[in-house]
């Protein structure tokens, strides 16, 4: 600081001082609102901790807030990963799902879906695709049968349905 006497009047000058501490990460306890968390690591202090921003979630090994697990970014959020029947053209398919167009679509939009790839089948009680059933297991429909080995489904007492080869 310098202050300098010129008349009556007192003028005073300052020098910047420039701040050296670290910025904060994720977890760390910061000022509610500020700016002492990293936002070059998308982090932010909304509530007296540094947390990560959106929907991203802190990766401890990279030290930075990401997209969690079956989830990308798209330029403005994570985006999940499509689930059975979900659209696939701009992202990918949960694992066991490939993306295509269904070959029984009515109509085309050019739009590709999440569907159980070739050693999958759907399941469903829960929505999600499973292996395939090998020989001598109760299964209900053709897709349940690995294929692949000449398996069928094949209904041999009324509602008992078991693999037999073709």
């Amino acid at each position: 600081m310098l202050f300098i006497l010129k008349g009556a009047v007192a003028i005073w000058l300052s020098t910047r001082t420039p701040i050296t501490a670290a910025y904060l990460l994720w977890g760390q306890t910061c000022t509610m609102n500020s700016r002492s968390c990293d936002a070059t690591r998308s982090l932010w202090c909304p509530a007296g901790v540094c947390l990560c921003t959106g929907n991203l979630q802190w990766n401890a090994s990279i030290e930075n807030c990401t997209c969690g697990s079956y989830s990308q970014w798209n330029g403005i959020e994570c985006e999940g990963y499509g689930y059975y029947g979900d659209p696939c053209n701009s992202v990918p398919c949960r694992p066991t799902l490939t993306c295509t167009q269904p070959a029984n679509q009515t109509y085309s939009t050019g739009q590709d879906i999440c569907i159980c790839n070739n050693v999958t089948y759907l399941d469903t009680a829960n929505g999600t695709c499973v292996a395939k059933l090998g020989y001598n297991v109760s299964c209900l429909t053709e897709d349940d049968c690995e294929d692949w080995l000449g398996l069928s489904c094949y209904n041999t007492t009324g509602s008992k349905i078991i693999f037999v080869y073709k």
